[in-house]
């Protein structure tokens, strides 16, 4: 919401930089902070940085599956990546977990932030169904189908 805001305040501005120097009427903030602050923010810089170092993150190209490969299939690619996300818990874990989006209507009048709770009893069935061996492909592409539409 504070970003939104900022976001607004700063394009509202009648000073806007111009291409040729985008730099323009920006300048460094000072902050005037105890020791004690400035401790505290080292400390969670470095368990950040201890964190993301500690991250395993995978990338896979699937190629076909972008807009038109979602669409081939009447698929919406946030429905497919929540249900691939909750497959992935699943395989993880053996348990499904709630799942939720966080949705932000502060730019609207009276807007604030809501959730969109995204995991269901389709996408459930789904997920276990993908590491049943009696299921048939078809029977798991009905329940990916049945869990996208929800």
């Amino acid at each position: 919401v504070v970003a939104v805001d900022i976001l607004n305040e700063c394009t509202s501005s009648t000073s806007v930089p111009s291409p040729e120097n985008p730099t323009e009427g920006i300048h460094k903030l000072e902050w005037d902070m105890s020791p004690e602050t400035a401790a505290a923010i080292q400390n969670a810089r470095r368990r950040m940085e201890r964190d993301a170092a500690a991250m395993d993150l995978d990338i896979m190209v699937c190629p076909g599956m972008g807009k038109a490969g979602m669409a081939k299939i009447g698929a919406r690619a946030d429905p497919f990546m929540q249900v691939a996300i909750q497959l992935a818990y699943w395989r993880l874990h053996q348990a499904t977990d709630s799942v939720y989006e966080s949705c932000s209507t502060a730019a609207f009048r009276h807007g604030r932030t809501e959730c969109i709770r995204a995991a269901t009893i389709e996408s459930a069935a789904f997920v276990k169904a993908m590491d049943d061996a009696s299921m048939t492909l078809a029977d798991k592409a009905g329940l990916l189908r049945k869990a996208l539409a929800r």
